[in-house]
Parts: C-alpha cells; structure tokens; sequence
C-alpha cells in the first residue's frame, strides 16, 4: 500500500471517530469570513473550525509569488552589503533608491501581517 493510500485510509478512520457534531450559529457575513479563511488555508470549513475551537490555528498562506519578490528583495540587499563592504560602491543613488525599495516593499509585509493578525483574532 503506498504511503498516500495509507494517508487517506487513516483520515477516513479518523472521520469516522468524529461522531460528535457541534452546531453553530453564524451571521451570513461570519460564514462567508470562515468558508475564505478556510480556502486561503486550503482545508475544509469543519478542519478550520476544529482547529480554531482547539487551539491549533493553522499558520496563514503565503502567496509563492510574494515569497519570490521578497527573497530577491532579499537577494538584492545582500548584494547592496556586499558592494558596499568591498568599497567598490560607485552610485550611491542607485543604492538608496534599492534601499527604499526593500523598506517599501518591508512596510507592505509588515501591514499584511498585521491584517492576517486582526482577520485570526476575530
């Protein structure tokens, strides 16, 4: 038996302990705010709700896009540091204007964090 058969077969037993339904009284704002969270954390709206009652908040998705620009961010600054410390560094215009960059770039996941915070706190 492969290992992702093994997998399926152990969730579905899992289920099936699960006797217990707990019911739930949403406005339809509060289901549709729970039904987005559950998609962004790509689980079903029972998982999520399990989780958040028992504690066990899943952490947030990171959009593989925004993980890329911010490791080349990153990349970048490292080769600002590098250029820098040689004292090879020719235009410091250019690196101000990268520096800024990244700051902007820093406040944008700052400000997103901070969001993902507020929208778990509710």
């Amino acid at each position: 038996m492969c290992a992702a058969s093994n997998h399926r077969k152990q969730r579905v037993e899992e289920a099936r302990r699960r006797a217990v339904i707990l019911t739930v009284r949403l406005t339809g704002a509060e289901h549709v705010q729970l039904r987005n969270a559950a998609k962004n954390h790509n689980t079903s709206l029972s998982s999520l709700g399990r989780n958040l009652l028992l504690g066990q908040i899943p952490p947030p998705m990171i959009d593989r896009e925004f993980a890329q620009e911010l490791g080349r961010v990153g990349n970048n600054l490292n080769q600002i540091a590098r250029n820098l410390n040689s004292g090879e560094s020719s235009s410091s215009d250019g690196i101000l204007v990268e520096l800024w960059n990244i700051r902007e770039l820093l406040l944008r996941v700052q400000e997103e964090l901070r969001h993902d915070r507020k929208t778990h706190e509710r």
